[in-house]
């Protein structure tokens, strides 16, 4: 009988003797437990995401992210393991993983996947933006004071009140659990002088501006 854990894009299947991580559009190998000679683990108590890291006899490792409600799961599996397979040694490691840090814990070809996805949407983004250049320079508008008065921390709302009108999304995507986007604002129909604020997780990360007066 097989068990499944959902982990951050993957999904872990396990049974009594193998396991299999399932990736979105990537090709997928079960791997008997045998040939697992560790297996580095972290629970999410001190941080949003745990992991697991399957170290293979071969020298593979495997890497399985999961969030922190699923930490039940993943002792129940580590159990399996603890009291199956005696031989493959469980090594607990205590790190606080947040959703930015999460980043660095997934496989490359994970990592290459949410930027593609990450690239695809400012690709669109940006088509749109041509497309409504005429709207955007007439209805967005912003004075280098209403710029200066949006502070790091800021929430959208905050600064769009401050600004006084809404901006043009430029850019929104969003990898693993923390969503980014990107907000325009013309000073005026001519000179081209505009601003840009840069939003995670709906606060102001970053922001800058060219010719604001």
């Amino acid at each position: 009988m097989n068990t499944t854990v959902k982990g951050i894009r993957q999904e872990l299947l396990y049974s009594d003797k193998s396991f299999l991580l399932s990736e979105f559009f990537m090709p997928s190998q079960a791997h008997s437990f045998r040939k697992i000679k560790e297996i580095t683990y972290c629970y999410g108590d001190h941080g949003s995401f745990g992991y697991l890291r399957f170290h293979g006899k071969n020298g593979s490792v495997e890497t399985f992210l999961f969030r922190k409600k699923k930490n039940e799961q993943v002792s129940e599996f580590l159990d399996i393991i603890q009291i199956g397979y005696p031989d493959v040694k469980l090594n607990e490691q205590y790190e606080r993983i947040d959703c930015r840090s999460a980043y660095n814990y997934m496989p490359g070809r994970k990592k290459a996947l949410c930027w593609i996805s990450a690239f695809i949407i400012l690709l669109g983004s940006f088509f749109f933006y041509m497309n409504n250049m005429s709207s955007i320079m007439h209805d967005k508008k912003i004075t280098l004071e209403a710029f200066n008065q949006c502070e790091i921390g800021m929430t959208y709302e905050q600064c769009e009140k401050i600004i006084g009108s809404a901006g043009t999304p430029l850019a929104e995507s969003e990898i693993i659990d923390t969503s980014m986007t990107a907000y325009m604002w013309y000073a005026d129909e001519y000179s081209g002088a505009n601003a840009e604020l840069y939003f995670v997780d709906g606060k102001l990360y970053q922001k800058a501006q060219i010719g604001l007066e």
